[in-house]
């Protein structure tokens, strides 16, 4: 046994100066072979000539031929959030509502539905112009304030109607001054509708120029990984055209061991162990 131990010293050391003398090597007992491996994954068993006492063994396999394969991590693609579109803040136009039953009239929202005048809850109403809409909100307002004079309401409309220049007048001014506030809100709704535009505008291209940004830095990553794994098997030294064939050992005993195939492997083995 002391005499295995110092060869196989010699063999797992070589830096180290290790004395063996002729008649170590003739008390070792060595057996060496080559065997031959059809099916890949399989394990095949070698036995020695004769039993090794605590055997070591080496296997090299023989160079296949073969195009050796480099999987490239594919791009990936930076997920891209699509900005919805940009709605600006609409015009609110009033439209003239008129009751056909007490002469009420009031302004609503364009496009909403009245169903019932909101003074009598009538349902006969109908949509009406600003100038019929003053006049019956004027004549409304005056009786309401005048009141019911009963057999001298016609009096009370003849009053009614001899100061109805002055109302008409002043609705007419009130809807002046209307229209130029609704010209200023209009305006002011437009410039914020501008500015809102323009700001939306600038984070969508923002956000554009980031994601673009963070595509490139993937694309470069990917490519940088590609060329490291070429440049890695240039470092082993590894031809395109060679398979790389490593041999795995298992189960060595006095008699033999395993080795796995790799697919039509031929491999050279080499065992040294003492004599029994």
């Amino acid at each position: 046994m002391a005499i295995l131990e110092r060869i196989r010293a010699r063999f797992t050391r070589p830096s180290t100066v290790i004395g063996v003398s002729a008649l170590d090597l003739v008390r070792a007992r060595i057996a060496w072979g080559k065997a031959y491996g059809e099916t890949a994954g399989l394990w095949y068993r070698v036995r020695f000539p004769k039993p090794l006492s605590n055997p070591s063994v080496i296997a090299v396999g023989e160079a296949r031929l073969g195009t050796m394969p480099i999987r490239r991590i594919e791009k990936l693609k930076f997920p891209i959030v699509e900005a919805p579109p940009f709605k600006d803040i609409p015009r609110t136009d009033l439209t003239w509502w008129k009751c056909n039953s007490c002469g009420y009239a009031w302004l609503r929202a364009k496009g909403l539905r009245q169903y019932e005048c909101p003074n009598c809850r009538s349902t006969n109403i109908t949509v009406t112009d600003n100038e019929d809409a003053v006049k019956s909100l004027y004549w409304w307002a005056a009786r309401t304030a005048l009141g019911d004079w009963g057999i001298f309401n016609w009096m009370r409309d003849a009053i009614i109607l001899c100061f109805q220049w002055i109302g008409m007048a002043t609705a007419r001014l009130l809807l002046a001054l209307w229209r130029i506030t609704q010209h200023q809100i209009d305006y002011t709704r437009d410039r914020i509708n501008e500015a809102l535009r323009d700001s939306y505008n600038k984070l969508v291209s923002q956000a554009e120029e980031i994601q673009a940004t963070f595509q490139a830095q993937l694309d470069r990553i990917t490519d940088a990984i590609n060329l490291r794994l070429e440049d890695l098997y240039d470092f082993w030294g590894l031809p395109k055209t060679v398979k790389v064939t490593p041999i795995h050992v298992r189960n060595v005993t006095e008699t033999g061991f395993e080795w796995q195939s790799l697919g039509e492997t031929t491999i050279y083995w080499f065992a040294i162990g003492g004599r029994r």
